[in-house]
């Protein structure tokens, strides 16, 4: 009686961003690719696209820019790039930027400034030739040279169809200047009045006339009129995004007329900068005026993710309804999950423009970003971003899943294992109780709790257990609640499945594990929960000592306890999920984001193309939790993993008490090799029974290295341990012993952690791969993957090299405020909480 095979998984590739560049030269579109290329851009030259395309760029002379854009219609940006006409007196579509350049090689420079206009200008055409008109008439293709700044065209002639485009900024001004103050006339009257004058006070001295001191005054408020007005606008703006944002965090609805004042604003400053650059623009600092129109800009685009996020927040309650509601299944559930996908989507973009201009205009430090509070506030924006756009990115994968799992083919049927991270597991905790969910045709039709003991007491025949589980928790029979010893949950899922259909007869679709800090995460979304079965009020703060309380208290196995309490609060939970008072969509969001990213939940399905898209996703849990030196010369690259998944075998819930701390340190010799070791510590303040449901503690460790690893040596408080070989009766704990599959080795350790005292595990390493210098040196990745059911533990990686290398940080994810980076003499340190995988790049040159 053996599991089956677990599924081969393959990942798919992300979808990009397309753009379509037509060229009459494709040397001069290849800067223009290179550009959108290096921003994640897919780029067809001279070709169609796949799908329809977000940009589309023409670039060659008057006569081929033309006959591209009269046969496209679509409402998408659309870029001419136009050398050599020789005049101003283009004819374009009016949906068509125009950029007149020399013809040669475009520049970077250029081209960066050719993407601003594209993006951030309100002007039409953009000139950036340097020679005249009749000069570049007849020249020729050549190398790019030396350009002078830009100048922004007055007009540009449109189809009779096109709407009737705004006068230059020169025109426009000049206007307001001629309907002001008539100069002239001025100039006239003070003549007349110097005539008329008295004679008799020809002879005084002249005295200072305050009508002038008034008139000037009156023309410098008027001409900064404008741009007081933008900057008391730019204020509003930027604050009521900001109050908009922190209302949307906390699931308030007010939010949206906070974004929706945001963006008003935004308007009225962009009205007013347009008026106060166009000086600017006369005397050729066409760059500053830009710099304005960015800033603009992006306060644009968070008001617009602002505005739709509130929308799809408003759709994910419909959502919810649909599935769990009384309504579920009478109501179109696809096309309102398709709707909130979509919503996703368009949020995920606006945040996405948002965060890069922000980013760009935080490397330029032009403008307010040369003022340190600002550029303070605008990294905290970078990471708020940042933040934001993965929870977009998230829920637009999680729908994507929808039609596929959602009982649209018919009937499907998911095992969730509740995992209590009191008593941890590999995956995230003792399977104490089990749920059974049943979905058709895109609701939930059912939801039923049942002990996993009475489940247990069902299989017939002998299955042979793990080791560990036979010697140290004395069992001859392996059962469902046990399943989970496999730390890689792609292959443990797999195993409770099959375990679920010999015990029950019954098998499943897939299967979830919940670990306890995602349920946390997830009543603090839904305020607190009032069971109907018990006299007793279920919070984010109090759910462990319930849970605790109601699952120990006289229980004993078989008895319905467990399952009463567990059912009730799921049914409950479920209940309040399909209201609208209360839950904070965003919270919810959060919960099963933070979820699938901690392995506090984590996904199964039988069906090998689901599983491969969950995989690709990184919902798995499966070891390792992510590729190794991605984007980096393999040739020499160096990924260095590590994974510690342990499990309480004291039959007690200790883990509600223990405390723990890891410090990683890799030493680096001259000629690459390296040596590593891993120090854990464990404080146990628990006393045990009748004071807690702690004491004793006895744990098991399994320590996933590289199937390179060699020279392993173990210690507990300082002193060796002694190896378990194959086939050999299990020595006095503590104990190690060692295996080995596929990619990976494992050092599996127990050892005890007496109750209100310490101790210190240690594991020293080699590898048989070493550091490999290129021409542009050697790249080290060490890579930390987080246990399920661990909400955090200290954490503290050293890096060790000789003095003579040099270390540069390429890539890492640390959390942002967290992170302690300390450079010392031929040492690098982090120092953090582990509430995720840890991944850090350095590179070394010598």
């Amino acid at each position: 009686m053996n599991p089956a095979d677990p599924p081969v998984v393959d990942s798919s590739s992300d979808e990009l961003i397309e753009a379509r560049i037509d060229a009459l030269d494709e040397r001069f579109a290849d800067p223009l690719r290179e550009f959108l290329q290096a921003h994640g851009i897919r780029v067809f030259v001279n070709r169609p696209t796949g799908v329809s395309a977000t940009y589309h760029l023409a670039v060659g002379d008057m006569a081929f820019v033309k006959d591209i854009f009269d046969t496209e219609k679509e409402e998408i940006k659309q870029l001419a790039v136009v050398w050599g006409n020789g005049e101003h007196d283009v004819t374009l579509p009016a949906r068509v930027k125009c950029v007149l350049v020399d013809p040669k090689i475009l520049a970077i420079e250029v081209v960066e400034e050719i993407f601003s206009f594209l993006f951030t200008s309100q002007a039409t055409v953009l000139d950036m030739r340097k020679h005249s008109a009749r000069d570049s008439r007849n020249q020729s293709f050549s190398d790019s040279g030396n350009r002078e700044e830009p100048v922004i065209v007055e007009e540009i002639k449109t189809e009779p169809a096109a709407d009737v485009l705004e006068a230059s900024d020169t025109q426009r001004i000049g206007s307001i200047i001629a309907d002001i103050f008539d100069t002239k006339k001025e100039q006239r009257g003070e003549s007349n009045k110097e005539r008329r004058g008295d004679s008799t006070k020809r002879g005084r001295p002249r005295k200072a006339r305050p009508t002038w001191a008034g008139f000037v005054a009156g023309c410098l408020a008027i001409g900064l009129s404008p741009l007081i007005w933008f900057v008391i606008s730019l204020g509003v703006a930027a604050g009521s995004l900001g109050l908009s944002g922190q209302l949307l965090r906390e699931g308030d609805g007010r939010s949206i007329y906070a974004a929706q004042a945001g963006s008003y604003w935004v308007r009225q400053a962009s009205l007013a900068w347009k008026i106060s650059s166009a000086p600017l623009r006369l005397v050729g600092l066409g760059r500053p005026a830009r710099h304005g129109e960015r800033l603009v800009s992006f306060l644009s685009d968070v008001a617009r993710a602002e505005i739709g996020a509130h929308e799809m927040i408003r759709d994910a309650q419909a959502v919810g309804v649909a599935l769990f509601g009384a309504e579920a299944g009478e109501r179109s559930a696809i096309a309102l999950v398709e709707k909130l996908r979509l919503s996703a989507a368009a949020v995920h973009n606006s945040v996405g423009l948002a965060e890069a201009q922000l980013t760009t205009m935080l490397s330029d430090g032009a403008f307010l970003f040369g003022i340190p509070a600002v550029v303070r506030a605008g990294k905290r924006g970078v990471v708020a971003l940042a933040k934001f756009r993965d929870t977009s990115s998230f829920l637009e994968q999680f729908l994507a899943l929808y039609p596929t799992i959602g009982g649209f083919s018919g009937k499907q049927t998911y095992l969730v294992l509740l995992q209590n991270s009191m008593e941890l597991r590999p995956t995230g905790g003792f399977i104490g109780s089990i749920a059974v969910v049943s979905v058709e045709n895109g609701a939930v039709l059912d939801v039923s709790v049942s002990d996993v003991y009475a489940l247990d007491g069902q299989l017939k025949g002998h299955v042979p257990p793990p080791t560990p589980i036979r010697d140290l928790l004395h069992q001859e029979h392996w059962y469902l609640r046990d399943s989970n010893w496999n730390p890689d949950f792609a292959k443990s899922g797999e195993r409770a499945a099959w375990f679920y259909q010999k015990e029950a007869g019954t098998a499943v679709d897939g299967v979830i594990a919940v670990s306890l800090p995602f349920i946390v995460e997830l009543l603090k979304a839904t305020g607190p929960l009032e069971l109907s079965d018990y006299p007793d009020r279920i919070t984010a703060e109090n759910f462990f000592g319930k849970a605790l309380f109601y699952t120990q208290t006289e229980f004993f196995p078989g008895s319905t306890q467990k399952k009463d309490f567990l059912g009730s609060a799921a049914t409950t939970l479920l209940l309040k999920l399909s209201e609208s008072r209360g839950v904070s969509p965003t919270g919810v969001f959060r919960a099963i984001a933070g979820g699938l990213d901690n392995r506090d939940l984590q996904l199964y399905f039988a069906a090998s193309d689901v599983q491969n898209l969950v995989d690709h996703f990184g919902w798995t849990g499966r070891v390792w939790g992510r590729e190794g030196c991605v984007g980096a010369d393999v040739h020499s690259c160096l990924f260095d993993p590590v994974f510690a998944a342990e499990a309480n075998l004291s039959v007690n819930k200790a883990n509600a008490f223990i405390g723990r701390e890891r410090v990683r340190q890799v030493v680096f010799d001259e000629s690459g090799t390296i040596r590593e070791s891993l120090i854990f510590s464990y404080r146990n303040p628990s006393s045990g029974p009748p004071k807690d449901a702690g004491g004793a503690y006895r744990g098991y460790v399994q320590i996933v290295l590289p199937s390179d690893a060699k020279e392993v040596t173990i210690t507990v408080n300082g002193e060796g341990v002694p190896r378990r070989e194959a086939g050999i009766a299990a020595p006095t704990v503590p104990f190690w012993e060692w295996s080995a599959e596929g990619d990976i080795s494992v050092v599996g350790l127990a050892f005890d952690v007496p109750a209100g005292g310490m101790s210190s595990v240690g594991v020293s390493y080699g590898r048989e791969a070493r550091m490999v210098f290129g021409s542009t040196g050697a790249v080290f990745e060490a890579y930390d993957q987080k246990q399920a059911g661990i909400a955090d533990a200290s954490w503290q990686l050293s890096l060790r090299y000789p003095i003579f290398w040099e270390a540069s940080e390429e890539q890492g994810n640390l959390p942002a405020g967290n992170q302690a980076f300390l450079a010392k003499e031929a040492q690098l340190e982090y120092n953090t909480t582990i509430p995720g995988d840890h991944l850090v790049r350095v590179r070394f040159k010598k």
